[in-house]
Order: C-alpha cells, then structure tokens, then sequence
C-alpha cells in the first residue's frame, strides 16, 4: 500500500509540476503576444508616419518642377525677345 500511495504522490507531483510549467508557457505566450501587437502598432504608426512625409515630399517636388519650368519658360521667352531686339 505504501508503494501505491508514494506512485500516487509521484504522479500528483509530475501533474502539478506540468501544470505549472503549462501556466507558465501559456504566460509566456501571452506576453509575446502582446509585445506584438505593440511592435506592429508602432509599425503600423510608423509606416503611417513615413507615407505622410513621402507625399509632402512628392508634393514639393512636383511645385518645385512646376517652377523650374515656368522659370526655363521665361528664360526662353526672354531669350526670343532678346535675339529678335538684337537682329532688328
């Protein structure tokens, strides 16, 4: 009877042991879990973040072109005005 009761106790013990490192994988998880969706907020924000500052960028760089052209226009304007004073 003493044999039984110490194979009882052993399994009572290798259960609650199990139990244990069970619970303690399943916090594990958990928190991986959540540190994730916090990494992919911050992704997410930054990515977000990221797109704004490429469409300012593109923005200023399409009025930058509209301006380098107007400006090549009234220099070429200005330069037929100038070669047609000069051959009269």
């Amino acid at each position: 009877m003493v044999n039984t009761d110490n194979k009882v106790q052993k399994v009572l013990i290798d259960t609650e042991t199990l139990i244990m490192t069970y619970n303690k994988r399943v916090g594990e998880i958990s928190k991986n879990v959540e540190n994730t969706k916090k990494l992919k907020e911050e992704v997410t924000l930054r990515t977000k973040l990221t797109s704004e500052k490429v469409d300012k960028i593109d923005h200023c760089c399409n009025l930058n072109h509209d301006k380098a052209l107007a400006l090549l226009e009234r220099i070429d304007k200005q330069f037929q005005t100038d070669t047609i004073d000069q051959s009269a």
